[in-house]
């Protein structure tokens, strides 16, 4: 039980009941009735004259010695005394009532953080009835010695306002206390018992290594034990580099335990299908973070049986903080964790990188999940791309290989880079088949794509690598510029595969006639030779024949497709299919 049950009927008698405390306390009785300081008796002055006689009448017998004193009695200890009420009333109230209930909210606000870090379920579970079972009992002690205490105050002083006063506050804080149990006490014991028999209704967990060890990924719900699993696999897997997640969430404090296992190892972690809730406290956990460009990352505020919403928010701000002391921007992690809607926010990749949630989206450097799944599964997964489902409508057996291939690589926990790959080395080639005969806007946009790509690989890897690229002759090292595309780069080569196979299948090219291809290539070059000397002419037929200077093969290209893709679609793709395939 938190201190705020007994503030809440402790602290309005602060106010109430100064009018009563202070001024005894500037008396210096703190409200003890003043004992008598003189006697009341009538009988004669001890002042008389000594004399054998008093008032002539012979001396009586000797008085009887008094009896002997009763035997001394311990005193009751101050717990007792104030049950039974005999402490004064200020006393009862404002130093059993409120100073207990006090050292009770400082208490939890020490031993709860310290106990955090090692949480066990079972332990906690005891610990945490015992609390609630010894905050019932002084509630109990509390409120019966301050109402005797109230009653006594009234018997000694005659006075009965403050005392009636005090009796309604304990009415009041013990009601308040009897429905804080049932609406904190009862669901907080509640979700105790739960994590400590499994947390059996988020599910549980696996652990798997991929990619000979370097990668271990953790599936399914973030519930106690998972911490000390992934410690276990560390252990045993000390080539590890990377934790894979994938978890639809589960509880905060374990999602804390495991980003700082992850930390303590000095371990990159990554994301490829889906990171929700506590998740994305695990992954900050990683050196460095990545995710698939397609990945679902979810944030909503964090919720608890039992915790009200004042509390709640507390717990979410904290969580805020340990975001920003991670490198998350202020903004990003204030709308993840504190945001007016309880729904999932699912940022774009974009927004989680720009936001340093995220590092980096990952470029294929990570293995597949290992995982036994069905051909038909594989089916339905590679047709919600749309230039496979293009693929599988025009190119069937050539689809019933990627489907083998996709099965092969889930089973073997293949790179995905290396899968994609080795897709595209059976896909690439349709290009080839299909483009001749695609519509003129697809002719055109792989104009423009093969243009970018030239500048890209020039900028990245130097003119020979883009000599290579551009001619297929192997004069370096291939360049691979895959890894330096951007998410919309990769959107629009997928797009540009997707079109060549389904305009191309359906001959949706035109052909030009010889007479308006030549009339156009007249055009096009003297419209290069008014920017360009006549020397353009020769590096162009010397690049025909392959024997062109090699590091200025890209830029005259770049220059001859650059002054094609500035006329009309339907000459730019007529002149693009007529240079390059006829």
């Amino acid at each position: 039980m938190s201190g705020s049950s007994f503030l809440l009927w402790l602290l309005p008698g602060i106010a109430l009941t100064m009018p009563f405390w202070l001024p005894s306390l500037t008396r210096g009785r703190f409200g003890r009735p003043l004992l008598a300081a003189a006697s009341t008796s009538s009988g004669p002055p001890w002042d008389a004259p000594p004399g054998p006689f008093r008032d002539g009448a012979p001396p009586g017998p000797p008085p009887a010695s008094p009896p002997p004193p009763p035997p001394e009695q311990r005193p009751a200890s101050y717990i007792v005394r104030h049950w039974r009420g005999e402490l004064s009333l200020p006393v009862s109230y404002f130093v059993n009532g409120l100073g207990v209930s006090l050292g009770f909210v400082v208490l939890s606000q020490i031993v709860a953080p310290a106990l955090e870090p090692h949480f066990d379920p079972w332990p906690a579970l005891a610990f945490t009835a015992c609390v609630w079972l010894l905050a019932i009992a002084v509630t109990v002690w509390q409120a019966v010695g301050i109402w005797r205490a109230a009653g006594n105050h009234i018997d000694r002083t005659g006075r009965a306002f403050w005392a009636g006063v005090a009796r309604v506050l304990v009415v009041i804080g013990v009601a308040s206390a009897v429905a804080r149990a049932g609406t904190v006490g009862g669901p907080v014991l509640r979700e105790h018992v739960r994590i400590a028999l499994g947390d059996t209704a988020m599910g549980g967990f696996e652990l798997h290594t991929l990619d000979g060890g370097r990668e271990i990924e953790f599936a399914g719900a973030i519930v106690h034990g998972a911490t000390a699993a992934l410690e276990d696999t560390l252990r045993r897997t000390p080539q590890a580099r990377v934790v894979r997640l994938h978890s639809q969430g589960g509880r905060i404090g374990e999602g804390r335990r495991l980003q700082q296992a992850i930390r303590r190892a000095g371990l990159d972690t990554y994301v490829a299908t889906r990171c929700l809730s506590a998740c994305t406290i695990a992954f900050l956990g990683g050196r460095n973070r990545y995710i698939h460009d397609k990945a679902r990352i979810g944030f909503h505020p964090g919720r608890l049986q039992g915790i009200d919403d004042a509390e709640m928010r507390e717990e979410n701000q904290r969580l805020v903080e340990d975001f920003v002391r991670l490198g998350v921007d202020r903004s990003f992690a204030t709308r993840a964790w504190l945001g007016p809607s309880a729904e999932l926010w699912y940022p774009a990749a974009a927004e989680l990188v720009r936001s340093r949630f995220a590092t980096a989206i990952a470029a294929g450097q990570f293995a597949l999940p290992v995982m036994q799944v069905d051909r038909q599964h594989v089916v339905d997964l590679l047709r919600e791309t749309p230039l496979y489902r293009a693929v599988a409508e025009h190119e069937p057996e050539l689809f019933a290989r990627l489907v083998e291939l996709n099965q092969d690589a889930m089973r073997g926990g293949m790179r995905e880079q290396e899968l994609m790959a080795r897709m595209q080395a059976l896909v690439g080639p349709l290009m080839g088949k299909h483009l001749p005969h695609a519509s003129d806007e697809t002719l055109v946009l792989y104009g423009r794509t093969f243009l970018a790509e030239m500048k890209l690989v020039t900028a990245k890897g130097g003119a020979l690598a883009c000599h290579a690229h551009a001619t297929g002759e192997a004069t370096t090292a291939p360049f691979d510029f895959e890894p330096h595309l951007t998410t919309a780069q990769r959107q629009t080569y997928l797009r540009l595969r997707e079109l060549a196979i389904t305009t191309g299948a359906a001959k949706a090219g035109t052909r030009l006639p010889p007479a308006e291809i030549s009339l156009l290539l007249d055009q096009l070059w003297q419209r290069l030779l008014r920017r360009h000397p006549p020397t353009l002419i020769d590096e162009v037929r010397a690049l025909q024949a392959g024997t062109g200077e090699k590091t200025r093969t890209c830029a005259v290209l770049e220059i001859f497709y650059g002054g094609i893709l500035e006329m009309p679609p339907r000459s730019a793709a007529g002149l693009l299919r007529y240079v390059m395939w006829e």
